[in-house]
């Protein structure tokens, strides 16, 4: 093994067995060494031991192992494809030079447009605050089903709104249970590629539940618009 690395460390080896044996294999290793990793900090097993030094240490040991993985990969390939013929040898080069700065461009803009939607959606949340703050007082004095908002001391549903809200109205459904419900302006965000993609609907609707109980009021997300990867702020319970 330790021969063969070093011979596509030199470029004595051909391309293609570079790239799709070796290159892809050490950086599936890395990134299955990388969910492993994420699947005991996640295990209650192990998250109290991961939370303190030895968690740092196997951060850094596995930023340490994925740079030395990108810098051997870079090498090798650059050597190898100057062994190839001319047009393949560009190629690969030029993709080698460009394909970092892409990586590096696609993953800043798909943060930049994970914060952009969750600012925008967040707007939901600050101008629901007082409904479901009004249901929670609600709650521990008693729902009553069919209670309006003048019940609630609210404004009407369409007078909350904003850039990226329509509307917010709070439902009380039973002596247990209520919900706010928010229907959303569109959303979109522009890909790595710059074309527009809508992330939310004109008219999608973001549902809070309350439940009451003896030890206060429940609240959980029944109905979200959102795709799966934006959702972990607005999936609580409290």
């Amino acid at each position: 093994m330790l021969r063969l690395i070093g011979r596509a460390w030199r470029g004595e080896e051909p391309l293609w067995r570079v790239v799709w044996v070796y290159c892809v294999s050490g950086i599936l290793g890395v990134a299955l060494l990388f969910y492993y990793l994420a699947y005991l900090a996640e295990s209650p097993t192990y998250q109290n031991v991961l939370d303190g030094v030895l968690g740092f240490i196997s951060i850094f040991l596995w930023l340490t192992l994925a740079l030395c993985v990108f810098v051997w990969s870079v090498v090798a390939i650059w050597r190898s494809a100057g062994r190839s013929r001319p047009l393949i040898r560009y190629f690969a080069r030029v993709c080698l030079v460009a394909g970092p700065p892409f990586a590096v461009w696609s993953g800043l803009w798909s943060s930049y447009n994970h914060y952009i939607v969750l600012a925008k959606v967040s707007e939901a949340t600050s101008i629901s605050s007082p409904h479901r703050t009004a249901v929670g007082i609600a709650c521990s004095e008693g729902l009553r089903p069919g209670m309006s908002h003048d019940d609630l001391g609210l404004p009407a549903p369409g007078v909350s709104n904003g850039p990226y809200t329509t509307s917010v109205e709070a439902i009380v459904d039973s002596e247990t249970t209520a919900r706010v419900i928010i229907v959303l302006k569109e959303i979109a965000v522009r890909d790595v590629w710059l074309w527009e993609r809508r992330v939310i609907k004109d008219g999608d609707t973001l549902v809070y539940r309350a439940t009451c109980n003896t030890g206060g009021t429940l609240w959980d997300v029944v109905a979200d618009p959102l795709p799966s990867k934006y959702r972990q702020r607005w999936h609580h319970k409290g």
